[in-house]
């Protein structure tokens, strides 16, 4: 059985912008060549085309954005946290449990996809699905932020990742980790 990849967003967004794409109704996913590059690129137990996923499970089936980033902080086996700095004008959103296999993430790829047609042209930012907790050395998902796209990269090992990003993503998950810890210490 796979263990669950954690999930690390942070990206610079006003934040006027990111309450409309909160308020925004989910969009499927945008299939395009980037897509389909990274989807045959990964290592899968059971590879399926891409072409054959059914439409439903290209996007999270809720109202609005905002329901999705809800019920992920609702659910406490995730290990959701979410931050906006107005100094910076970065929302940092984090999952330690996010998601176990590819079909899994499709709708948070949209979701990106759909974060990013929200920032502006000079506003920058990353999206990584990886295993911070279970000591493997895989990456699921490396998204850049730029030019109001969501780009994917074809990290699939921490190793390939740009140090920085590895760097900051893990500081901010063990950060959580930490906090969550003590809730249950005590």
């Amino acid at each position: 059985m796979s263990e669950q990849s954690s999930l690390y967003i942070k990206i610079e967004i006003k934040k006027e912008k990111l309450e409309l794409f909160l308020q925004d109704k989910p969009a499927p996913l945008s299939i395009d060549e980037n897509v389909r590059s990274w989807w045959e690129s990964r290592e899968m137990y059971s590879p399926i085309d891409l072409a054959t996923v059914p439409q439903h499970q290209l996007h999270y089936p809720h109202a609005h954005n905002r329901a999705i980033v809800d019920g992920f902080l609702a659910d406490e086996r995730m290990g959701a946290w979410q931050d906006y700095n107005d100094a910076q004008q970065t929302w940092t959103f984090v999952a330690l449990q996010f998601s176990e296999n590819f079909l899994e993430i499709l709708p948070m790829l949209s979701f990106l996809q759909q974060l990013a047609a929200y920032q502006s042209g000079e506003e920058k930012g990353t999206a990584v699905i990886y295993d911070f907790l279970w000591g493997d050395d895989s990456v699921m998902v490396q998204l850049d932020f730029s030019g109001g796209r969501a780009q994917l990269t074809s990290s699939s090992t921490q190793s390939e990742m740009d140090a920085e990003i590895f760097s900051e993503a893990s500081k901010c998950l063990q950060h959580l980790l930490d906090e969550t810890s003590k809730k249950y210490d005590d």
